[in-house]
């Protein structure tokens, strides 16, 4: 069975749906997906050279004109069956509508922030509503408004999110970063039985963080927990700092809040770790046969967090919420901000350039872009119109940390491997902090005034609270203080924060030997204020490229055969990955004995 982390499709061919004659259906479709999946390797690798000199910016533009193009021809084909009274034909067609339609609004509204057209918006892409199409006192090829797209206004918005010349690019490799550091946060889940069976366990969630470093070849650990802190806080509190979730939290949460208070307090942990790095507040030990001195380290060079920079828990709502829930989220946004100000270009505490390793994303930004290329522009004899090709760009046969291996697999194979100074990488992305944290009805966002702010303007920002608290207040809803928008770091990281996005593949991945299959993490680069930084990209990217080892605790389903696919991450990932999990054991432990001395002592006592 073939690999895709979106389900398990494959690429069409030349010859398209109705060419082959396979009647619609669910079945249908897992029958036709399979047909020509032995290929989609072969297809992809073979591109790869035409694919990495592609000009991403022009690139991304064209994309977005040929989605216009195909909202409209499949809105009037809905619209000309509509007027026929062709039922069944009309539902099929509203169906492929609606996917392309509902994918381009997320990928291109949402992700690439192109406004759609409104009164108070930029006007840069519309995409209609099917039921525009089906006004049968219009004709569908002449009055309807229909999909449009403003390239100039896209252009000026995506050359502050776009960076690089090609989609792919061989970068030199620095070798003057030598004091990389890995964090990560572990939970341990703690049960205590009752001398009753009539009683249940005592059941809770202690939270570390955790850290690795790799100064001149040798390795040093540390985590951040002691059983002893617990003695030192009230059930409240503790939950607020991220250390504890217990039974007594678990009523004051909404069901939906319990999964997110775990994320959040990872989150929290991890942060906290990151501070303690920055300012020497961490106990190195020394792993394995290396001396204890750590001699003249100053500090990190590089910082990577397992996972994304940005807050798991960073939506404005739950940010605003005003109960135990929010307090946290609140506590977890205050430390994300403290780091984010501390990459900044002009701060004085560190050097250290934060990099996010992101093994498993959530949103899918590069593949749509090569298989739009790869389905209507490389394949002279492809109907680019097909449903099989338009599928394929909204619903990509492989994910983001598949799809940059096999590119640097084939250009390799087509140029040549890197040399031992250079390493792949693709195109970089900035997102901002703001994007996906206020409500996408919102963006672009105003102030009280209803003028667009500017994005870049702490009083900008604190014009558009402002004014999402009278709408609250309209609604009679709790909310915060305005204040604690500026308090907690909730404004300065829509102002001021961005994360610049690649994926980069390590020299020795693309020897003659080396054919494994493999996945790459995405990389991420907190930058402050929001810009391209080239020099900080090729930083963590060099990091990467020295020092990686296989993470099989993070495996998957391989596309080849019923087998793991591994990905590879910095090596400083993995070691501060096993160092967060023995914190997790050794705590669970740690605690569960202490309190059950304590209560043998209390009892004796009595």
């Amino acid at each position: 069975m073939e690999l895709s982390s979106r389900g398990e499709v494959s690429l069409q061919d030349a010859n398209s749906e109705a060419d082959q004659g396979l009647p619609d259906g669910v079945y249908w479709d897992i029958v036709e997906k399979q047909l020509d999946s032995s290929k989609l390797v072969q297809r992809i690798e073979e591109a790869a050279p035409d694919i990495a000199e592609l000009d991403p910016l022009e690139t991304l533009l064209d994309m977005v004109q040929w989605t216009v193009d195909q909202i409209n021809k499949l809105g009037e084909q809905m619209g000309e069956l509509h007027q026929k009274g062709a039922s069944g034909q009309v539902r099929t067609i509203r169906d492929r509508y609606e996917n392309l339609a509902g994918w381009a609004r997320r990928y291109f509204h949402e992700f690439w922030q192109l406004t759609s057209f409104s009164s108070h918006g930029q006007n840069v892409l519309r995409i209609p509503e099917k039921e525009e199409f089906f006004d049968t006192g219009k004709d569908p090829r002449g009055d309807i408004e229909g999909a449009k797209f403003d390239r100039q206004k896209a252009r000026d918005h995506l050359e502050g999110r776009v960076f690089g010349d090609r989609i792919i690019e061989r970068i030199e490799i620095s070798e003057s970063t030598t004091n990389v550091v890995g964090t990560d946060s572990s939970v341990a889940r703690v049960s205590l039985q009752n001398e009753s069976r009539l009683t249940p366990e005592t059941v809770f969630e202690l939270y570390a963080g955790a850290a690795a470093l790799d100064h001149d070849d040798r390795r040093f650990t540390d985590f951040d927990f002691s059983p002893a802190n617990l003695k030192e806080y009230r059930q409240r509190e503790a939950f607020r700092k991220g250390l504890l979730l217990s039974e007594n939290a678990l009523p004051q949460l909404k069901e939906s809040q319990v999964k997110k208070a775990r994320f959040a307090a990872l989150d929290l942990r991890q942060y906290r770790e990151v501070m303690r790095v920055v300012k020497n507040d961490v106990s190195w030990r020394p792993h394995g046969d290396v001396d204890e001195q750590l001699g003249d380290y100053t500090g990190s060079d590089l910082m990577f967090m397992d996972g994304r920079l940005t807050p798991i828990v960073h939506l404005m709502s739950e940010f605003h919420s005003d109960d135990l829930y929010g307090e946290l989220v609140r506590k977890e946004m205050q430390h994300f901000a403290r780091v984010a100000e501390l990459a900044r270009e002009d701060n004085w505490e560190t050097d250290t350039t934060f990099a996010g390793v992101v093994k498993e994303p959530g949103i899918s930004w590069f593949a749509p872009i090569v298989f739009w290329y790869l389905e209507t522009q490389h394949d002279g004899d492809l109907d680019q119109d097909s449903d099989g090709a338009i599928r394929n760009v909204w619903q990509p046969p492989l994910s983001d940390v598949v799809l940059p291996h096999l590119l640097f697999r084939g250009l390799a194979e087509a140029n040549g491997v890197p040399e031992e100074n250079e390493s792949f990488s693709t195109f970089r992305v900035l997102r901002r902090f703001y994007d996906n944290s206020i409500p996408s009805r919102d963006i672009p966002p105003r102030g009280l005034d209803d003028q667009l702010i500017d994005t870049e303007s702490m009083d900008g920002w604190m014009s558009y609270f402002e004014r999402v608290q009278e709408r609250r207040k309209s609604f009679d809803r709790e909310t915060v203080d305005l204040d604690t928008y500026r308090k907690f770091g909730f404004a300065t990281a829509c102002a001021n924060m961005g994360s610049l996005m690649c994926y980069a593949g390590p020299p020795n991945l693309y020897t003659a030997h080396q054919r494994n299959p493999i996945r790459l993490p995405r990389l991420e680069v907190l930058v402050n204020p929001p810009r391209d930084s080239k020099e900080q990209m090729r930083e963590a990217i060099s990091a990467f490229a020295h020092k990686h080892y296989s993470d099989d605790d993070h495996s998957m389903d391989g596309y080849d055969r019923l087998e793991e696919v591994p990905v590879v991450v910095p090596r400083v990932i993995v070691e501060s990955d096993k160092i967060a999990k023995y914190a997790r054991d050794r705590i669970s432990e740690d605690v569960t004995h202490d309190i059950h001395e304590t209560v043998q002592d209390l009892n004796s006592s009595n």
